[in-house]
């Protein structure tokens, strides 16, 4: 099920009958999306940019905002059946936040030493929940409960992109985030993800696990010969041909 809702989050339409929807998820970093759906369909009038889908997946809602709409034209110079539309979720406002906290006293740097999950929660907390200037303050987004996950580490923020400051603590600490949605609190909530050892998984279709399988055969770039030189120069250059299936 797909929800359409307003800049409020509240609920404008559900959508069933669209020709394609692909959620693009990521351990680290913003996710995507593109649907299609035939532009004569109920409701495919209210997809406007701006305007946020919702996606359930069974374990977990997401949510982001269109950004893209496009009706194409054909070979025949008419004008496609399907809208294409596309953005990227919630997250990509920490895209469009810099680390700004504390840039204008002491040395001008924000500095801290924690844990990794708190130190995440610290830099969005400070520089998009309830940062010291109202204006940038994003009041669509939450803390979920810290746990204290990850080594301790220490980081020094000034001007960098959050999303820089999310996936360099993200990359030493091993940990993952994320933004899930809260239909009926009508919130996003910045959430830590930790990865787990799992044995027992059996990727097929048959499980769910992977969408597609199939099978490749190439000798693109394939090389049968190498030619290798040695110590010298010109002709007293010494050069050994080692072909495939030979033992050096």
């Amino acid at each position: 099920m797909i929800t359409l809702l307003d800049e409020n989050l509240n609920h404008i339409a559900s959508l069933q009958d669209y020709e394609y929807f692909l959620w693009n998820r990521r351990y680290r970093g913003v996710d995507s999306f593109e649907l299609h759906m035939n532009r004569h369909k109920k409701y495919a009038d209210l997809l406007q940019i701006h305007r946020y889908i919702a996606y359930d997946d069974g374990e977990t809602v997401r949510g982001g905002k269109i950004e893209y709409r496009e009706l194409q034209l054909n070979e025949d110079g008419k004008i496609s059946e399907n809208w294409i539309i596309a953005g990227k979720s919630f997250s990509s406002v920490f895209d469009k936040r810099i680390a700004f906290h504390n840039t204008a006293i002491g040395d001008g740097y924000d500095d801290q030493t924690d844990e990794a999950e708190s130190l995440m929660r610290h830099y969005v907390n400070v520089n998009i929940i309830s940062p010291d200037d109202t204006d940038r303050q994003v009041e669509l987004l939450e803390l979920e409960t810290d746990q204290e996950r990850g080594d301790i580490l220490s980081f020094r923020g000034r001007f960098q992109k959050i999303s820089e400051i999310l996936n360099s603590l993200s990359l030493a600490s091993g940990l993952g985030w994320d933004v899930q949605l809260d239909l009926s609190t009508k919130k996003f909530k910045f959430v830590i993800l930790e990865g787990a050892s799992k044995t027992g998984i059996r990727f097929s279709p048959d499980y769910d696990t992977v969408r597609l399988v199939g099978f490749r055969q190439s000798r693109f770039e394939y090389e049968s010969v190498i030619m290798v030189g040695g110590a010298g120069e010109g002709n007293a250059r010494t050069v050994e041909v080692v072909e495939r299936g030979d033992t050096v």
